[in-house]
């Protein structure tokens, strides 16, 4: 069953909501029952406990969506690796695998796990730890999803790039025949060394892959080989902070069949695209250094703000750092502090700024290696097809001289061909040959109950020496006889040459109409 982009979307959006707990309840108190409404699944969270701002994403689904599409599993290990999955049963045979995408900064955990681990430490790595998950997901649920005639992988944001890493490892659980499409809404890409370990996997499924990108995050890191590709169009506005927000996927703009409409690659992705692709490309310890300052400012930064503030107010550890601040000024003076710091910055600013350079340079050197290769590699094709060229016309030659040499001997001792070559137009009456075939046909009939008969006076034979002379022209004419079965299959070698000369007659007549 095929879905639409809009129905891959909502699928998207189903898996940031909380489901484990309600989806659990349910198993336990249906035993037997494994497929339960999201309607049904939501009612059980809400008993569990789960709040509504967990829930809130369910709110994009109709009433008819809500009790007709189904939860067939549930896969949630977010708060340690911030993964989590869920199967969406849309009818008998037909299911959608949701991924959940990086959630919000507001907390340090989704930092860690999803911004730094998931999306952060693509750069440089044939395998994440949440990608290590998605293989235990496939792992766990291959027998439910082999179940399926007809499978579709969708994810947002890092979601979309989980979507992409379970189709291409898919092989690996039997399940490749059963995914019929895939679709990343807005999802990073690759880094080298993955498309380089997983390459002919990649090939195998590319053709059911799709990509859809309208912000910074779908264009970062290397695209997959085979992959379709493409911009597609979102609603904007004038928000300073757009360029960030647009990411989000209710921006999208679908067609009357709610599929998404093409459009244009946005200015920040044209920058964030090259930066990333730099970054990967440039060799693992540099680029694991880089991911390490960048991970280290940023949890820092999140274990800060999670320390000093709590509902928007200051905490006692938070009132402790301003009060050592203020004491550290008081010691050393602003002058001093804005100095310590603004150095500070300056080497933060040093280290950014020499990897960006780094990052042109390395670029500018694999581009120019980039077009000694290829023109090398030109050179080389052009010689050898000049070569292979050369072999053919010598090849043609030598085909030209035999074919010269067997016309000359046809010509000259061959009656056939003579005689072909003076008749080149022949007729034939397909009828009369079927005809021809039936007069056969009926005579080898004859003949074999002709020889039936004569088997059978075999046994009315006296052996004495008088009857030896009759034995022996009964063995003459029984092999005669024995030739039916050779004419049997001339009759019928002439009803099908018949037809095939029919066949080639209604051809040439449609060519010719």
């Amino acid at each position: 069953m095929g879905y639409s982009d809009e129905e891959m979307r909502l699928f998207s959006q189903i898996a940031y909501a909380q489901l484990k707990e309600g989806y659990d309840a349910l198993l336990k108190e249906n035993p037997g029952k494994k497929v339960f409404t999201i309607a049904e699944v939501k009612e059980a969270a809400q008993k569990a406990g789960v709040s509504a701002s967990q829930l809130q994403s369910l709110d994009c689904l109709t009433p008819e969506q809500m009790n007709s599409w189904k939860i067939s599993a549930a896969y949630d290990t977010n708060n340690d690796t911030g993964f989590a999955a869920c199967v969406i049963e849309t009818s008998p045979g037909n299911a959608a695998v949701a991924f959940r995408g990086s959630e919000g900064m507001d907390s340090l955990s989704n930092v860690q796990n999803d911004w730094i681990n998931g999306d952060l430490r693509l750069l440089n790595s044939i395998c994440t730890t949440q990608q290590a998950e998605v293989e235990k997901f496939l792992a766990n649920n291959r027998s439910l999803l082999d179940g399926y005639d007809s499978l579709a992988m969708t994810g947002h944001s890092l979601g979309g790039n989980l979507a992409e890493y379970a189709t291409i490892v898919s092989g690996k659980y039997g399940l490749d025949d059963n995914i019929t499409d895939c679709l990343s809404l807005d999802g990073p890409g690759f880094s080298d060394e993955f498309i380089r370990a997983h390459y002919d996997e990649i090939q195998q499924m590319c053709d059911v892959m799709r990509h859809a990108r309208w912000s910074f995050v779908g264009t970062m890191l290397n695209d997959l080989p085979g992959v379709d590709y493409k911009y597609v169009q979102v609603e904007e506005n004038d928000d300073w902070n757009y360029p960030i927000m647009r990411h989000s996927t209710e921006h999208l703009i679908y067609d009357e069949n709610g599929n998404l409409i093409e459009g244009e690659q946005d200015p920040l992705s044209h920058i964030t695209s090259v930066v990333s692709e730099g970054f990967d490309h440039l060799p693992g310890p540099i680029g694991d250094f880089v991911v390490g300052c960048v991970s280290t400012l940023w949890t820092g930064a999140m274990w800060m703000k999670e320390k000093m503030f709590e509902d928007g107010k200051l905490t006692t550890a938070g009132k402790f750092i301003i009060g050592a601040l203020v004491v550290t000024v008081g010691i050393f003076g602003i002058v001093k502090v804005i100095a310590v710091t603004a150095y500070v910055l300056l080497v933060v600013a040093v280290i950014a700024i020499g990897a960006l350079i780094a990052v042109a340079i390395f670029e500018i050197v694999r581009d120019i290696v980039v077009a000694v290769v290829t023109f090398i590699a030109e050179v080389v094709e052009k010689i050898y097809n000049w070569a292979k060229d050369r072999i053919a016309e010598f090849v043609q030659a030598f085909n030209d001289f035999w074919q010269g040499v067997a016309d000359w001997w046809n010509r000259t001792f061959n009656e056939g061909y003579k005689y072909a070559n003076a008749n080149p137009q022949i007729v034939i009456n397909t009828n009369k040959m079927v005809e021809y075939a039936q007069r056969l046909s009926n005579a080898c009939k004859r003949a074999k109950e002709l020889d039936w008969q004569m088997n059978e006076m075999y046994w009315h034979l006296d052996i004495e020496w008088d009857a030896i002379p009759r034995l022996a022209a009964l063995l003459r004419a029984g092999r005669l006889l024995d030739y039916s079965y050779n004419l049997e299959r001339c009759a019928f070698a002439m009803v099908k040459i018949a037809g095939e000369f029919d066949k080639a007659e209604e051809s040439i007549k449609g060519d010719l109409n």
